[in-house]
């Protein structure tokens, strides 16, 4: 990471029209398994890269990229919840991390039941962090691999958002990571270029609520499920080459777990994640007594929430 760094500053000074290739340096080793050339950023102009490093130095406007992110109220409503989805009371944060691996079939609501999606994003950031204490055998290995990655990222959802475009849905996640181990030695190497603690992607999803079948048998009802990604932005500004510069930074960032990881592959992740949160809340499970359980009922765009059945 900080040869990364190192190659972008100089690259500014010198000559920010070039690319790391045309420099001659595309086969610059800028971590112990990945160089230029294989971090996908060696045809990138130095200009674009510095552009987009821009954004991540200083701090981000939470306000501004995430307007519709959850409050202390929204965590305190959401908590009052929890018992009305089978997790039992505390006086300390309900373990919401049940709701994302699906392992107790009595949890789920019972009745239907209206979130707002406020609430949502607090649910699923509570589950995330719970996740990253600890985590309990016999969960899916799907699910265990996704979790790696958003903890290396210590990874949050900060806004879930659905809206409705010209006919299509949509869901716009602002995924908040805290990068502060991640970039330390680099603001101590490099003074002039300190990276921000925290660094903001938001993620949109064409989705559509759909029922899930196996061999012609529905076996789940009201999945979000995803059709199409669409964009991704960091601290609320986008490019052409976003994506690009950004999938250097996660492979960087991620390269102690099992496979680096890419922008579609922690947007892919943290889809799976919420989708998963979202059917459990309906039920956990899959055909209960010859019926399918459910998931989303319904979605009211004007009041933002979700209403779930059992």
């Amino acid at each position: 990471m900080l040869v990364l760094v190192l190659i972008v500053v100089g690259g500014v000074i010198v000559v920010v029209n070039l690319t790391p290739r045309q420099l001659g340096i595309a086969q610059v080793q800028v971590t112990p398994q990945s160089n230029v050339e294989q971090l996908g950023i060696a045809d990138v102009r130095m200009s674009q890269i510095l552009s987009l490093l821009s954004t991540v130095i200083s701090e981000p406007n939470k306000q501004k990229i995430a307007p519709n992110a959850y409050t202390l109220q929204d965590a305190e409503s959401a908590d009052a919840l929890a018992p009305l989805m089978g997790l039992s009371p505390s006086q300390q944060q309900p373990d919401y991390k049940k709701l994302m691996y699906g392992l107790s079939p009595d949890l789920g609501v019972k009745q239907p039941l209206t979130i707002a999606e406020k609430q949502l994003a607090y649910m699923v950031s509570a589950a995330l962090q719970q996740f990253y204490v600890s985590v309990e055998g016999g969960i899916a290995a799907e699910i265990v691999d996704a979790v790696e990655v958003m903890k290396l990222l210590d990874a949050t959802a900060e806004e879930i958002t659905l809206y409705r475009q010209d006919g299509d849905c949509y869901m716009k996640t602002v995924v908040k990571l805290n990068v502060k181990d991640c970039v330390a030695e680099i603001n101590k190497q490099i003074p002039v270029v300190q990276i921000a603690d925290v660094i903001y992607c938001t993620i949109v999803n064409k989705v559509t609520v759909e029922d899930k079948t196996v061999l012609g048998i529905t076996v789940n009802e009201g999945v979000l499920t995803q059709k199409e990604f669409v964009s991704v932005t960091v601290n609320d500004r986008h490019s052409e080459i976003t994506e690009k510069v950004l999938d250097a930074l996660f492979i960087v960032l991620t390269e102690e777990g099992k496979e680096p990881a890419t922008v579609r592959v922690i947007n892919d992740y943290v889809f799976m994640l919420v989708s998963l949160f979202c059917k459990n809340i309906g039920a956990i499970g899959t055909v209960v007594q010859g019926e399918p359980s459910y998931g989303i009922e319904g979605i009211n765009f004007q009041t933002d929430e979700i209403t779930f059945l059992p």
